[in-house]
């Protein structure tokens, strides 16, 4: 989704989408509500600069993301409620400058990471914080770097 402004609309009955789901310069979308039943993205998932995203609730549902999981600068989202049901993330994890997020307990369930762990620039997050979404996926179930640096 590549637009200034997002229109409601419905896809209560999409479940999978086979490519990427690119969330970018939206101005009037708070979160993902009407994509409850999507349990499925095969390659990535990215909410880049749309400053009005506050959470990432919708996506209750999502179990797998099959590429990257990239949320980098949004002005808004100060928590990732959404992504609880998150598992399986197929590349990387990449959280970017994220000036307001205090909260990632929400990926607390995932169980890997194919490959990198990025958590950087988030200057509200505490490092410890991140460490500890670290630890709960586990060292053992990220293949790749993990990178920590210029959180709070």
């Amino acid at each position: 989704i590549r637009t200034r402004r997002l229109q409601p609309c419905c896809f209560e009955h999409l479940e999978r989408i086979g490519g990427s789901l690119w969330v970018e310069g939206v101005e009037s979308l708070l979160d993902f509500t009407g994509l409850e039943s999507l349990t499925e993205i095969g390659r990535d998932l990215t909410v880049y600069n749309s400053d009005s995203m506050v959470n990432l609730s919708g996506l209750e549902n999502l179990s797998t993301v099959g590429w990257e999981l990239y949320l980098g600068r949004n002005d808004a989202l100060s928590e990732l409620q959404g992504l609880d049901g998150l598992r399986t993330i197929g590349i990387n994890l990449d959280l970017d400058s994220n000036p307001v997020l205090t909260d990632v307990t929400a990926l607390h369930s995932v169980t890997a990471v194919g490959n990198h762990l990025f958590i950087t620039d988030n200057t509200e997050l505490l490092t410890e914080d991140a460490e500890a979404l670290r630890d709960a996926i586990g060292t053992d179930n990220i293949d790749g770097i993990v990178q920590i640096q210029g959180n709070k």
